[in-house]
């Protein structure tokens, strides 16, 4: 039996999100429809910072075909939220409704003490091994990255206020010789 399109509403707006893969790649798809109006009511209500909720989070996505009901699936980190009079019923460019947004200081990070158990358990827990694997590598060269990403942070801070003693103190030594 085949499915009736449902006509679509030229007043309806639909939240997309462009994301970007572990690899550099881009892609944009369209918010899962179970995501659609929770997040319609967090911009009502909060319509200064209803973006924070999204973006830098990982979401699983879809990036084959679905066969019977599978595609292959990777988190990707949401970079942009758009909402557009557009919308797919294709759900080849439809997110899935996991997502995470992973929130430990900077410290756990520079120190490599974050293991994303929890987030990986989140995003793996209804999909098929592959599909699980994919998700727990993917997360793991994320969690990677982010220690680096760190990690080069607080070497450029600490690289700028050593830089800045230095001219500091020079310059007050600069100044005692110029009083004597």
């Amino acid at each position: 039996m085949k499915r009736r399109k449902k006509p679509h509403d030229s007043n309806q707006w639909y939240y997309w999100v462009q994301v970007q893969f572990m690899d550099g790649k881009m892609g944009n798809y369209q918010l899962a429809r179970d995501l659609q109006q929770p997040l319609d009511q967090h911009r009502r209500h909060h319509p200064g910072e209803w973006r924070d909720i999204l973006l830098g989070a990982l979401i699983n996505v879809p990036v084959s075909h679905y066969h019977e009901g599978k595609a292959k699936i990777k988190p990707a980190m949401v970079i942009r939220i758009l909402i557009l009079p557009v919308r797919t019923s294709n759900p080849r460019w439809i997110t899935r409704s996991q997502f995470i947004k992973p929130h430990y200081s900077q410290v756990k990070w520079f120190f490599n003490k974050v293991q994303l158990s929890r987030e990986i358990s989140f995003l793996t827990h209804d999909f098929q091994p592959q599909n699980q694997q994919r998700i727990k590598a993917i997360l793991t060269q994320y969690r990677q990255q982010k220690v680096k990403q760190v990690r080069q942070q607080v070497w450029r801070h600490i690289l700028f206020v050593g830089i800045s003693l230095v001219l500091i103190v020079g310059a007050i030594i600069l100044a005692v010789e110029l009083i004597i």
